[in-house]
């Protein structure tokens, strides 16, 4: 694969976690309203879903390798269960967002400001996938004989 292409992949991946974080980050840090209430970082648990969630797909597609299937395009058993775990915990980390807003432990302007790490973090990885499957689908198209 071309190395502009898997460099320019890396960095964008890089730039869209990086403000993700910092956006999570930043709604946890910030006294929303002027309040006077202590910093409270329990909607940083999301953060810690989006680092989890990647690993059940990783640890399926490495099962799924060692199995012999008929057709090579099809997925396993395994790599539906990793896709499925791995949205699950995807979910889990928005849901939070919304239980702990709702009762009231984290405050409407953290939820927001995590909502929105969140959603540059999904919208990052998503154009990551989807770039990195163009490039390789033209690489292959170019590389056919």
């Amino acid at each position: 694969m071309n190395f502009k292409a898997i460099f320019g992949l890396l960095v964008a991946l890089a730039l869209g976690f990086s403000v993700g974080i910092t956006l999570a980050i930043v709604g946890c840090a910030v006294h929303w309203n002027g309040e006077d209430r202590p910093q409270n970082w329990f909607a940083l648990l999301t953060v810690m879903c989006y680092l989890l969630a990647p690993f059940p797909d990783v640890i399926a597609r490495a099962f799924s390798s060692k199995i012999e299937r008929e057709d090579p395009d099809e997925p396993t058993s395994w790599e539906h269960l990793g896709s499925f775990l791995t949205s699950f915990i995807a979910t889990v980390g928005l849901g939070l967002l919304f239980v702990l807003a709702h009762v009231g432990i984290i405050s409407w302007e953290t939820f927001g400001m995590e909502l929105s790490g969140g959603i540059v973090i999904v919208v990052t990885l998503l154009g990551c996938w989807i770039a990195y499957k163009f490039i390789k689908k033209r690489e292959e198209e170019n590389n056919f004989f």
